[in-house]
């Protein structure tokens, strides 16, 4: 193995860890009508929302201890969340999955919590 195969195979475990092990293509957004798989509720008292699966991340912004967002997807430690529809201001993007306690609920749930449209 050559220096330059080794350093880009470090290059690219740091870059799984840094995602939370996801692929670049699971580092992009969904549609932000995807619908929801479970609810979120923050941990953190101030907990960043990032635009891509990572610590160097854009913050698009931020939800307060206690918020509940509606999760649409987890890769990793990064889980993917939105805001329930019609709260201000609107968030979708990524957050890190130690900072949210996550809580199952059924369809009927996550319609009543905003998460899903009916």
């Amino acid at each position: 193995m050559t220096i330059a195969a080794a350093r880009l195979g470090a290059v690219g475990v740091a870059l799984g860890l840094v995602m939370g092990g996801a692929s670049p293509a699971e580092a992009q957004l969904s549609d932000p009508s995807t619908p929801a798989i479970s609810q979120a509720l923050v941990l953190a008292s101030r907990l960043n929302v990032r635009a891509s699966p990572s610590l160097s991340g854009d913050v698009r912004g931020s939800a307060p201890r206690g918020a509940s967002l509606c999760i649409i997807r987890i890769a990793g430690e990064w889980v993917e969340v939105r805001t329930p529809v019609g709260e201000r201001p609107a968030l979708h993007g990524f957050v890190s999955r130690g900072f949210i306690s996550e809580r199952r609920v059924s369809a009927a749930e996550l319609e009543e919590l905003g998460c899903n449209d009916a």
